[in-house]
């Protein structure tokens, strides 16, 4: 069930939500996002999330849902840690604002310094800034 989503505030932004439902009965927005690797744990608070719960709030406050809610989910089926296979958390949706902030910060960031940083798989793979590297645009990782 995914769903390519832009974020018009930032050109050439977009990202590929797993699975996302909205509850009518709570105005809630629910973001699920499947991760295959073991080791690593990922949470549900990173700036990929994030990135996804402004982009589509954005989306559907536009097509004129209400959300006063967002609940961001993990799922890890094949984590090492048991009890981390599904972590989730919910946050007002107020703190969008401030999200969308931090996310055009950190992707300014990277765009500003881009030229400071070269393409490598390895590196590439593991950089926090890799989803809003101009130059990992042109190598896959």
């Amino acid at each position: 069930i995914e769903q390519e989503v832009q974020g018009d505030w930032i050109p050439d932004f977009c990202g590929i939500i797993d699975v996302a439902w909205y509850i009518e009965e709570t105005h809630s927005l629910i973001i699920l996002d499947h991760k295959t690797g073991r080791n690593t744990r990922y949470s549900p608070t990173s700036l990929q999330m994030m990135s996804y719960a402004v982009m589509l709030y954005d989306k559907l406050v536009s097509e004129g849902y209400q959300i006063d809610r967002i609940g961001l989910e993990i799922y890890q089926p094949e984590c090492e840690f048991r009890e981390d296979r599904l972590r989730r958390t919910g946050v007002a949706a107020e703190i969008i604002d401030e999200w969308r902030t931090q996310i055009q910060q950190v992707i300014n960031y990277a765009r500003e310094h881009s030229d400071e940083y070269h393409a490598d798989p390895y590196r590439c793979k593991y950089c926090p800034y890799r989803a809003h590297c101009q130059n990992n645009a042109s190598i896959s990782c």
